[in-house]
């Protein structure tokens, strides 16, 4: 619902000039899941309760025997500790478990970009990059005036970005119309 406001504000020339935006500030390795990462569980000993697992809509993974599991919001240790002390309660002696990201969730790209759309996440990815891989700029793209629309645990963040700008997963970035 947001993205879709998001786009269609964008879409409608509404200009980002005054709006106050701050500079996207460069995320720690405190990396909070959401829904669309893909992540590994390792329980370890046990391969029937091991498996890969997509964050579904709602920021749950469904595990065997835990069943619904919120996993949104969660750093990738907080969710290791959750999972060990739920399958130590009755079900498991002393669980090791152990939690990689496999994927995360895409990026978009929405403005004056010859293919605007969503992209796969690389860890290294910055506004060029993306920007790039949406086609590059229209004729009437305006260069290092961009916008990154973030989630984060506070609600929905915007921020002023330029090509060196880090891109997270799930992040949409916004290229505006130049006057001329």
């Amino acid at each position: 619902m947001v993205l879709s406001v998001f786009v269609s504000a964008c879409s409608n020339n509404i200009t980002t000039a005054g709006m106050g935006l701050e500079t996207a500030p460069v995320m720690g390795n405190e990396y909070r899941l959401a829904p669309g990462d893909v992540v590994q569980v390792n329980v370890f000993r046990d391969p029937d309760l091991s498996g890969t697992y997509k964050i579904d809509r709602n920021g749950m993974i469904t595990l065997p025997l835990l069943g619904q599991t919120p996993a949104e919001h969660a750093t990738i240790d907080l969710l290791e500790e959750d999972l060990t002390n739920r399958l130590a309660e009755g079900y498991l002696v002393d669980p090791i478990v152990s939690i990689e990201i496999t994927s995360y969730r895409p990026v978009f790209v929405s403005g004056e970009v010859k293919n605007p759309g969503s992209y796969t996440y690389d860890t290294s990815l910055n506004v060029f990059q993306a920007v790039t891989l949406a086609g590059g700029l229209t004729p009437r793209g305006k260069r290092n005036a961009y916008v990154i629309m973030r989630e984060t645990h506070n609600g929905t963040k915007y921020y002023k970005a330029n090509d060196t700008t880090p891109v997270y997963p799930g992040d949409s970035i916004y290229i505006e119309e130049r006057l001329f």
